[in-house]
């Protein structure tokens, strides 16, 4: 579907071509584990907001981490910022010290929960 984008748009004259530098398989999760349900409840007391769990499209090097894991595997991806890797992607410094805050209270929460 891109080359083919990329195509129709060379006929007209331009000179576009694309080089795929980055190909990883897509991330399984049922979105139902204690990692989340922590992180949910943390996240509701840290920011005064409640969070869903919900798919996210795009790429992650959490692929390859996950490589020969089950769709079962505790796995969360929940981070700072508006618009991710777009040209005016941001962090607020506020929100950046908050969530140092709200990974060091999950991680030790966790571990503790799962020892």
């Amino acid at each position: 579907m891109f080359d083919d984008t990329i195509e129709k748009h060379n006929a007209n004259g331009a000179k576009l071509e694309s080089d795929l530098y980055l190909d990883l398989d897509p991330v399984l999760t049922t979105g139902e584990n204690s990692l989340i349900d922590t992180a949910q409840t943390i996240a509701k007391s840290a920011f005064d907001k409640e969070f869903i769990a919900a798919p996210i499209g795009g790429v992650t090097d959490a692929s390859n981490l996950l490589r020969g894991k089950d769709e079962n595997f505790p796995f969360l991806v929940f981070g700072p910022g508006e618009k991710p890797h777009q040209i005016d992607e941001r962090v607020e410094k506020s929100m950046y010290f908050k969530f140092i805050d709200f990974y060091t209270d999950l991680l030790t929460t966790y571990t503790n929960n799962h020892k």
